[in-house]
């Protein structure tokens, strides 16, 4: 599931390789300076990627409403999670059949 993880996982690196013995001192090289990160400014105002229309919003704020109205919480937490989706699904399609909502596939999912 997701969340903080129940094994104890621990992090293997690679054996790092020997260096060889050097023949010849090198020169100390300058320290490279650090290439300057600049921020992305946040895009206040802008729309992000998905663009809905108010309608949108609107009909799947009833059809959640309608859903947690119609769901018993306790019955539904006894079900796997498999059969909790369906069941969940079942329920969206016959709340959107009764208020007559004109939805393709893929926003009813």
């Amino acid at each position: 599931m997701f969340g903080k993880r129940t094994s104890d996982v621990t992090t293997r690196r690679p054996p790092q390789k020997p260096d060889a013995a050097p023949s010849a001192p090198k020169a100390a090289s300058p320290p490279k300076e650090p290439e300057s990160v600049t921020a992305v400014p946040a895009q206040n105002g802008q729309k992000s990627k998905s663009h809905h229309s108010e309608d949108y919003y609107d009909v799947k704020t009833t059809v959640f409403n309608a859903l947690i109205d119609t769901i018993d919480l306790t019955q539904l937490a006894k079900l796997d999670n498999t059969a909790a989706r369906a069941e969940i699904r079942d329920i969206v399609g016959e709340i959107i059949q009764i208020k007559n909502v004109v939805m393709s596939i893929a926003e009813q999912e």
